[in-house]
């Protein structure tokens, strides 16, 4: 049995919509505003493409799932999975580590042992624009989109967001986080990004109960003043805040990284914390994060050994991130 477009719409998360074009779907987490801002740069372009955070989540008493895959571009890293939950349990994850092939069919067998009607969430990758097509399911049988959860978690953020240097897309902080407040999930993580009020979009259809925003290390890597941090940084929270004026919102300074002791034209790596403090105190929405106390502050915990965390590293931050909501 193979799905069609409404069915895939119906069971998808993460994305604002979903098309298809010849027989294959592409996910989609921005708005045609956000696009035209993110694709300035190809980087971006391609970054702002790949489906990160999304997930098909469903019940079927179904006995496999099979999709056939197209990957696109990528963002330079040589490894995908497709992630694979049943009944809330992590089962199975299928990819190529290293990449080999761009195109090819994941087929997965559910494990008798969950019975035969279950709860399946597919976590898709988030470091490649893909395509998904062919996507089907035993002969016969039932599929319904999984029990809708009770609250809608928002994430924004640049590379480390959008989960790059994880090998698994389940193991990416916006998921973890996700998990443990049993929330729906929409991650707007761009890599290379920096605080861009242009990027935000008032008319985005998803309604948040809960923001995160994470950005920083690249607006200290590449800005050419303090005074331009500043400036850009108070321009975006005004903007996010015109928009979710009584939303929880949870600024997250910049993790640790291992040339943090760098002087560049932005400042010293403490003065990005200190500038996202003074701005947010004014906001009575927005609690500000110590990114520094996240993820250990080694390298060991780091998979290119300077920014961005490994997988361990990523179940660290998301577990005291949630600990961090949780006592605010």
């Amino acid at each position: 049995m193979e799905l069609c477009l409404a069915q895939l719409k119906s069971i998808t998360n993460g994305a604002i919509d979903v098309t298809e074009e010849n027989g294959e779907y592409r996910f989609h987490r921005f708005t045609e505003k956000q696009t035209k801002e993110y694709g300035v740069k190809e980087n971006l372009k391609i970054r702002c493409a790949c489906p990160a955070g999304v997930s098909l989540d469903f019940e079927t008493d179904s006995d496999f799932f099979q999709v056939q895959y197209s990957l696109k571009f990528s963002t330079g890293r040589p490894f995908f999975h497709f992630d694979f939950y049943v009944n809330d349990i992590f089962t199975a994850s299928i990819g190529e580590d290293p990449l080999v092939n761009r195109e090819g069919t994941v087929c997965y067998q559910f494990p008798k042992e969950f019975g035969k009607t279950k709860r399946v969430t597919i976590y898709l990758p988030q470091l490649y624009e893909l395509t998904l097509s062919n996507i089907s399911l035993s002969n016969g049988s039932r599929i319904t989109p999984a029990q809708q959860k009770s609250k809608k978690l928002f994430c924004l953020g640049d590379s480390i967001t959008q989960g790059m240097e994880a090998k698994y897309p389940s193991n990416t902080y916006p998921v973890q986080l996700a998990r443990y407040l049993n929330a729906e999930l929409l991650n707007q993580g761009v890599g290379g990004y920096i605080f861009n009020h242009e990027s935000l979009d008032k008319d985005l259809p998803y309604s948040p109960d809960l923001i995160t925003v994470a950005y920083g290390t690249n607006d200290w890597s590449s800005l050419p003043s303090a005074e331009a941090l500043l400036t850009n940084v108070t321009a975006y929270f005004k903007t996010l805040c015109a928009i979710y004026p009584t939303v929880p919102i949870y600024a997250i300074t910049p993790l640790w990284r291992s040339n943090l002791h760098d002087i560049r034209p932005a400042g010293t790596f403490e003065q990005v914390g200190n500038t996202m403090r003074t701005v947010c105190e004014k906001y009575p929405n927005i609690k500000v994060v110590d990114g520094m106390k996240l993820v250990p502050n080694m390298s060991l915990y780091l998979n290119d050994k300077t920014i961005h965390p490994n997988d361990l590293g990523f179940l660290h931050y998301a577990f005291q991130l949630s600990k961090a909501i949780a006592t605010v």
